[in-house]
């Protein structure tokens, strides 16, 4: 099936209640703002980011010829259309743009162009598709027309991204008379096609290709929407085999099977893969998974997997795993790894926002977490149906479009954070903490959070030191910072040192049978300061007595209580307990005796 022809299904999910998500999506522009929608709409396509710092991408429908444009938006939203289709030069564009080696961008479009065959008109204008080439400036050249051969045998409809190769020639798929092909063009138009699909049995070596990636190791990697061994998904009566595969194929077109997928491990992938950092590539089936439906109306709702590059594959995530599929279904468009090391992505249906897809995080492990759902805003004004992959810039944001929805209904393109650093600067001496762990400065002063996630930082004075202040906090309860993640955090923690010295120590009772506490209280020589005193406690017998290492005086005191624990011992144990603050000591002995027994002091002498 193409995307280009896919009947879109009505899948009936009721959702009773629409969640807001923790994260803020901002829409960035909605597509048919200008009069007769000459800005285009409904963008299937991923943004590409290019050496400018802009956004390139395409829609397939408007512009001043009605066939599609290409675009280019900054970062802030303000949209150039550089090109509009009118039919020779190609129309109704399903795929992104990228920029080669040589700072222009080259793409494809599922029509138009200077061939025609019936087979090709589907849902655009006369012509099989074209593979272009377009300047940062809006030049724009037609590089090949398919079905420039007898009986379309050089392909039909492409819907691909293509991909530049370490040989500098372009890669890419096109659909065809059969399964499909996987082409070579070269810069200025030379085009070759590399492989045929269906060239074996029932389509056993896949049908219908999705876009290409280059290994580490000079391959391309990719999935077929159809074919492969298992016939769990055969329609014998639409001539359609198999549940979708994932293959290697080198630049000579020597094509490997590394996987058929059976259904219950997911069918019908849509989108390219992506090399992860650990060399594997990771992907998404658009449908099966748990259940293993993907027949007709009756499907799943999609997996992420890992795939080694030998074929060992791995299913990450089963979608629809949560009730009314409230963490999406349909994941189309292919995966990024970010630079924080997890991937995201976006699914087409599904979600809080009345199953209109989400944006997802999924570690390599497999844990999936959903940022995002779409029209979570009234009249979905924030998009609904995202299908292009996501991309990366500036920080942890992410962008993206919507093929529908918005302010117009016609789609969007977006931003949304992420992720951002949370990072710790201390004047004066002390140490700072986050509630999850993930800080303690110390020895780590940041790190990387959700967009949307609160984040609690204590301020801990060292000995002799007290709190003094916190600045670029979101909100400050004493010595506590609550920062959310809206932006990076960059904030301040101000410690002290303290005049008020110690006056005395007293344990009560002195003497305890080992296993049992004593109460310690220490006495100021003033009240301790506003953001309260630290003083450190060690003992010169440590296997026998325990103290806390450093305890705070609150705001006001003069005195303050805390339990000394001992151990059990074997002979009369003497220590002596030393409380320092700065420059100001003073010290207490506890006697530990031998035997269990009911000698420790009451905890009502402790202050709270």
């Amino acid at each position: 099936m193409r995307r280009g022809a896919r009947a879109y299904f009505f899948y009936f999910i009721i959702l009773v209640a629409t969640t807001l998500s923790a994260q803020t999506l901002t829409t960035l522009y909605t597509f048919c703002s200008q009069d007769n929608c000459t800005d285009g709409y409904f963008s299937h396509a991923g943004l590409a980011l290019v050496t400018d710092g802009d956004f390139y991408s395409t829609t397939q429908f408007g512009g001043t010829g009605g066939l599609g444009t290409i675009f280019k938006i900054t970062p802030e939203g303000a949209l150039t259309t550089l090109h509009n289709f009118s039919g020779p030069d190609g129309g109704s564009v399903l795929s992104a743009l990228m920029q080669a080696g040589d700072g222009n961008f080259y793409g494809t479009t599922f029509n138009g162009g200077a061939h025609d065959d019936p087979s090709c008109d589907v849902g655009g204008p006369v012509g099989c598709g074209t593979v272009y080439r377009i300047t940062p400036g809006g030049a724009l050249t037609t590089l090949y027309s398919f079905c420039a051969m007898r009986a379309c045998f050089d392909g039909e409809n492409p819907e691909t991204t293509l991909v530049q190769g370490k040989d500098g020639n372009l890669y890419g798929v096109a659909g065809g008379k059969v399964g499909g092909t996987i082409f070579k063009i070269t810069l200025d138009g030379t085009l070759t096609t590399v492989y045929h699909f269906c060239s074996l049995d029932n389509c056993s070596d896949g049908a219908y290709p999705r876009d290409l990636v280059q290994g580490a190791d000079g391959n391309f990697y990719g999935t077929t929407y159809r074919g492969g061994t298992s016939t769990a998904c055969d329609d014998y009566w639409n001539n359609l085999f198999g549940c979708g595969t994932v293959f290697k194929v080198t630049p000579d077109g020597v094509l490997t099977t590394l996987h058929s997928f059976d259904g219950s491990d997911g069918c019908y992938p849509e989108a390219a893969l992506v090399q992860g950092r650990d060399g594997n590539f990771y992907g998404t089936s658009s449908q099966g998974g748990t259940g293993g439906y993907c027949v007709g109306f009756i499907s799943s709702g999609g997996t992420v997997f890992k795939i080694t590059p030998t074929g060992t594959l791995t299913t990450l995530y089963f979608f629809c795993s949560l009730n009314n599929c409230g963490d999406g279904m349909l994941p189309y468009g292919a995966l990024i790894q970010a630079s924080n090391g997890n991937f995201y992505g976006t699914t087409n249906g599904g979600g809080s926002g009345l199953n209109h897809g989400t944006i997802f995080k999924i570690t390599p492990s497999g844990a999936l977490t959903t940022l995002y759902s779409f029209c979570s805003l009234q009249n979905c004004a924030d998009g609904i149906l995202p299908y292009g992959a996501l991309v990366q810039a500036n920080g942890g944001n992410i962008y993206g479009t919507t093929y529908a929805g918005g302010t117009q209904g016609s789609g969007t393109v977006f931003r949304l954070l992420a992720f951002a650093d949370v990072s710790v600067t201390k004047s004066g001496n002390g140490t700072v903490t986050s509630g999850d762990g993930h800080i303690y400065c110390g020895s780590v002063c940041s790190a990387t959070y959700d967009g949307g996630a609160q984040v609690g930082l204590t301020a801990i004075p060292a000995p002799g030191y007290t709190f003094k202040s916190w600045s670029d906090c979101d909100d400050i309860k004493g010595t506590l910072c609550l920062v959310t993640i809206d932006s990076p955090k960059n904030v301040t923690s101000t410690f002290t040192t303290s005049n008020v010295g110690l006056s005395s120590l007293v344990l009560n009772p002195s003497a305890v049978k080992g296993g049992n506490i004593s109460i310690a209280t220490i006495t100021l020589n003033a009240p301790a300061p506003s953001g309260g005193l630290s003083v450190g406690v060690a003992t010169n017998s440590p296997m026998a007595v325990h103290p806390p290492s450093v305890v705070t005086i609150p705001p006001g005191a003069t005195s303050y209580s805390f339990p000394v624990r001992t151990s059990v011992v074997r002979t009369k144990t003497v220590a002596n307990v030393i409380v320092s603050a700065g420059a100001s000591q003073v010290n207490a002995t506890l006697t530990v005796t031998t035997g269990y027994g009911s000698s420790q002091a009451p905890v009502s002498q402790l202050q709270r």
